[in-house]
């Protein structure tokens, strides 16, 4: 696939930037143990961010998320590009092939609003969701394009309704001709932009709901249990030390969506384990406290990150797990560990 990129990669017309580098550099967490050192690496404290751009392109063809122009293709504003591209030779081919003999829907001018995991909550709503709201502000009149199983996810229409944005869904089974593109590049996982994120909160909170801030006051446990995969095998003995605590006890799936956002910034202590649901540190206010129930050998830190961008404080607790795989393994939460962190905290 690299000698396609170098041969066939399509260039935007322009590019505008919208947030200029910027460099992370983070503290520890308050409870970091040296015996956890080699869990972190460099870059969980130091990150250079690159620039934010819009790139416009001029009467392509999105066909399987990819853009092309002739045989001259584009994926970066679709796919996370740790170590180059993800989309392979196979999926140009078939993406090719569809353009030859699918129907085209053809579409004056908009920003594309698609990536990979475009449909789960961190990824669109950390990743696609900043872009979306920073572009409709300065290009109200372009209209925002996606596929269309993204308008079966309640949490995408919710933010898109709370921002004032009805988007067109184009059904990915099709190939969109477009006479104008707006795209922005799909950023790596867990390096955010503060600026990007800061802008991202204040369209929803301050400009849209027009939220009227109050010290916060809640203590948060949002539940899992709902979920697929990682659930917390102890949960309900949790729960019982949570409430004793005076924790709240809150389901995601649950909540109508102006509100949940309401409730989180009235939040001081949340509390849940690895998962999407965090993303919701987002909505907190500056300086409150988040602690993360991570299984063992868990060295993904995206929402130490996060925390940390907004100047909260961040502690993490190490759980056993049913299994190795951590992205997918239920954890059985060490309720004495956690009860001491909570005595020192609350």
């Amino acid at each position: 696939m690299n000698i396609l990129k170098s041969i066939f990669d399509i260039k935007g017309k322009y590019k505008e930037l919208l947030f200029g580098k910027s460099v992370n550099n983070y503290n520890f967490p308050e409870n970091y143990n040296s015996k956890h050192s080699e869990m972190f690496v460099k870059e969980h404290f130091y990150a250079e961010i690159p620039e934010i751009y819009l790139l416009k392109y001029e009467d392509v063809i999105i066909s399987n998320s990819i853009i092309f122009k002739g045989l001259a293709y584009s994926d970066k504003s679709n796919f996370h590009t740790l170590n180059g591209s993800f989309a392979k030779p196979s999926l140009y081919l078939k993406s090719l092939f569809k353009i030859l003999f699918r129907k085209k829907i053809i579409i004056k001018e908009g920003f594309l609003a698609s990536q990979e995991w475009g449909d789960n909550f961190y990824h669109f709503t950390l990743e696609l969701l900043p872009q979306i709201a920073y572009f409709s502000s300065q290009y109200p009149e372009v209209p925002i394009i996606m596929p269309l199983n993204y308008k079966s996810k309640n949490f995408i229409t919710g933010y898109l309704s709370i921002l004032g944005i009805s988007p067109i869904f184009y059904d990915i089974k099709s190939v969109v001709k477009i006479e104008k593109l707006f795209a922005s590049e799909v950023p790596r996982i867990g390096n955010f932009n503060k600026k990007n994120i800061l802008n991202l909160k204040e369209s929803i909170e301050v400009i849209a709901l027009l939220i009227k801030y109050k010290p916060p006051f809640r203590n948060v446990y949002l539940s899992r249990s709902k979920a697929n995969r990682r659930k917390i095998i102890n949960e309900s003995v949790l729960i019982s030390l949570l409430e004793k605590f005076g924790f709240e006890i809150y389901y995601a799936e649950d909540l109508e969506f102006s509100s949940k956002i309401q409730l989180f910034t009235e939040t001081k202590v949340l509390i849940s384990n690895h998962g999407a649901g965090l993303s919701n540190i987002v909505h907190l206010q500056t300086g409150q406290t988040i602690i993360e129930l991570k299984a063992f050998n868990d060295n993904y830190w995206t929402f130490f990150s996060l925390s940390k961008l907004l100047d909260h404080k961040y502690y993490y607790l190490f759980s056993k797990s049913d299994s190795s795989n951590y992205r997918d393994s239920n954890i059985d939460v060490d309720l004495e560990e956690l009860e001491l962190l909570l005595k020192e905290i609350i």
